[in-house]
């Protein structure tokens, strides 16, 4: 029997080198990337965005959760599954601590983004359960809320605590 050969430029590896990389990319419960990657491609984007003069956005979700409590896997499922149908192939979202997520909206003016924070958090109100309390939403624009990746954050998180009524 014939045997083809193998052509030398094929990585046999490749797939091997896919999955370790996904693996440190991804958190394993809920398919998102990890908080360090959001964090490291929100400080890439913002360096784009204020190079070409485009918007950007980050919003955050959060439960309130007791000390040590872990938002249960069926419902990180639940809410994963709310978070990605709402944002477009070119979002990228993460799972941060203590019950966060959060979504990186390139080319999204402010506007965009509290509605778009607004509406993931009624939707995780009526189909995510889990914590101790409602689930909080907030965002953060570029440049008008802060023109590095730190400020950004902090304004999305800040927003998020001072969201005081869950929308329903």
């Amino acid at each position: 029997m014939f045997r083809r050969a193998r052509p030398k430029n094929v990585d046999e590896s490749a797939p091997a080198q896919d999955e370790a990389a996904e693996a440190v990319l991804l958190d394993k419960t809920s398919g998102l990337y990890q908080e360090w990657y959001f964090q490291h491609r929100l400080r890439e984007e913002v360096v784009r965005c204020a190079r070409y003069d485009r918007p950007l956005a980050v919003v955050a979700w959060e439960t309130q959760l007791f000390a040590g409590e872990k938002l249960p896997d069926e419902a990180v499922a639940r809410a994963v599954a709310i978070i990605r149908s709402k944002l477009r192939n070119t979002d990228l979202a993460a799972r941060m601590k203590h019950g966060r997520f959060m979504a990186l909206l390139v080319e999204t003016p402010p506007d965009l983004a509290r509605s778009l924070a607004h509406r993931i958090k009624s939707d995780l109100q009526i189909a995510v359960r889990g914590g101790k309390g409602p689930w909080r939403g907030g965002y953060a624009a570029f440049p008008q809320d802060g023109v590095e990746a730190p400020a950004l954050l902090q304004m999305a998180i800040r927003r998020l605590k001072d969201d005081p009524e869950p929308s329903a």
